[in-house]
């Protein structure tokens, strides 16, 4: 069986990678990514091989309409080439676009139904959602695909991605330390008046003693914060295994997605 997986994000690289490797075992796997620096990195630091189609299209609507666009068409002209059984993917809007036009079934993953763009442009397109438990399906419903057609998992999807990772030695630590994650600002849902900065300086203020470690998605992340608080936190420029990364601190701030 031909196996095709569309994977965005870090998170879906960490997610999708057993499945991937299970799969490998018995069956010819294609996963298809695009140009976008996080998921480039982390996939040569998993080995994950990987074909490169489209790019981000960054935070403007226009910018993600055009990219979108764009990397439907050349994915489809691939995927019509290869010619999967089989689409899997964390509800990629272009996944589901290409494997519905060309009668591909396609097997959804999510834990986000407050991404309303992703979800509207994917969900009446997939066969099978597979959701946590602990998601109302009603959440999902309202985008266009019947409850028939969902199925929960008792799992939640940052656990199972932990639960994976390998376990490294553990250094002794000289400081505690603070890892912060910046927000996925260029996503549709996230809403654009934050306050990053003003919450990253109090958190150096308030422990002068910690290492603060803040962990970025993008290169204007990057240069905002050497620009401003680069003598105070330790900014991690290079992308990381995440996974990793959480064993060797004491404190995680998220900021979603």
């Amino acid at each position: 069986m031909k196996i095709w997986f569309d994977i965005l994000t870090p998170k879906q690289i960490l997610f999708f990678e057993p499945m991937v490797k299970q799969f490998q075992n018995s069956n010819t796997v294609i996963c298809t990514t695009r140009n976008y620096r996080e998921v480039n990195e982390l996939a040569k630091i998993k080995k994950m091989k990987m074909i490169k189609v489209g790019s981000h299209g960054g935070s403007t609507k226009i910018g993600k309409l055009v990219a979108s666009l764009n990397r439907g068409v050349s994915l489809g002209k691939i995927i019509q080439r290869i010619n999967p059984d089989i689409a899997i993917s964390f509800c990629s809007p272009e996944a589901s676009r290409v494997a519905f036009g060309l009668g591909i079934r396609h097997i959804a993953f999510s834990d986000s139904p407050h991404a309303e763009a992703v979800m509207r442009l994917s969900l009446p397109f997939v066969n099978k959602l597979l959701i946590p438990w602990i998601i109302p399906k009603k959440e999902f419903t309202k985008y266009g695909i019947g409850e028939k057609n969902i199925i929960q998992y008792k799992a939640i999807d940052a656990a199972a991605i932990i639960k994976n990772s390998q376990k490294i030695t553990q250094r002794k630590k000289s400081k505690k330390k603070i890892l912060i994650r910046l927000e996925e600002e260029q996503a549709a849902y996230v809403q654009k008046n934050n306050h990053t900065l003003k919450l990253i300086q109090r958190i150096v203020d308030e422990f002068p003693t910690h290492e603060i470690l803040i962990l970025p998605r993008y290169r204007s992340q990057i240069s905002e914060l050497k620009k401003n608080l680069d003598c105070k936190v330790r900014v991690l420029s290079e992308v990381v295994n995440g996974n990793e990364l959480l064993q060797q601190v004491n404190v995680f701030v998220g900021s979603g997605g």
